[in-house]
């Protein structure tokens, strides 16, 4: 009888055992931290306009227009360049101090300054077969990047996307356009919009001269 005191009560402390195994083992482990320079979506629905620089609008204003604007706003043009882009080369004690570049004349660079913008130092756009694809402002590094930020907020709302470190962004997505903020840690802050699809499309062009130029380069040295 004492036997099976001893046994009812060993049952019991194992049962207690797994009760509170089982019990600890459900409890819920907190949520890992994000690690730094992580990007947070916040899965909004595209905004369903493109945004109007100064009456700009990526994809549709063209060279002419852009700088009559810029004119009209009260900006000057400081300096203006065909596209470049530079090339690799392998070869033996060149004594190049920089890498050969090639010029893209399907890309117009435009610099600019003076458009009636708080703490705004210059600005530049990009044309792609006369067609507008880029354009940023960068601002003085004392700007005060959080009342920017509010007031491209109190725009166009909440933006898409978020993260980055120690460099932060902020972006947003319209039908055809891309604005990007960017905190740069050390530096001067910038507001970027871009078309995506030019962008490619002038990504693509650089590569395709690359390529055209490496071609030349390698039927010049067939003959060793």
């Amino acid at each position: 009888m004492l036997k099976k005191y001893y046994l009812a009560i060993i049952v019991c402390a194992l049962t207690l055992d797994v009760a509170i195994a089982k019990q600890h083992t459900a409890k819920k482990l907190p949520p890992p931290l994000p690690s730094l320079g992580s990007t947070k979506d916040f899965g909004l629905p595209v905004i369903a306009f493109d945004p109007r620089i100064f009456g700009m609008e990526m994809g549709t204003t063209d060279f002419e227009q852009a700088l009559k604007i810029i004119a009209k706003e009260g900006g000057k043009i400081d300096a203006q360049t065909y596209g470049e882009t530079k090339i690799q080369v392998n070869t033996l004690n060149t004594h190049e101090d920089k890498e050969p570049t090639l010029v893209n004349k399907d890309i117009i660079l435009v610099e600019f300054s003076g458009l009636p913008l708080d703490n705004l130092v210059k600005g530049r756009m990009g044309f792609l077969k006369n067609q507008l694809y880029f354009l940023y402002y960068e601002f003085e590094e004392t700007a005060p990047f959080d009342i920017i930020e509010k007031q491209v907020v109190a725009k166009y709302g909440k933006p898409h996307k978020i993260g980055g470190f120690p460099d932060k962004f902020s972006e947003w997505k319209f039908l055809h356009t891309t604005l990007t903020l960017k905190n740069n840690f050390i530096g001067a802050d910038r507001m970027i919009f871009t078309q995506p699809k030019l962008l490619g499309e002038a990504n693509q062009s650089n590569k395709e001269l690359i390529k055209q130029q490496n071609n030349l380069l390698t039927k010049q040295q067939r003959a060793f």
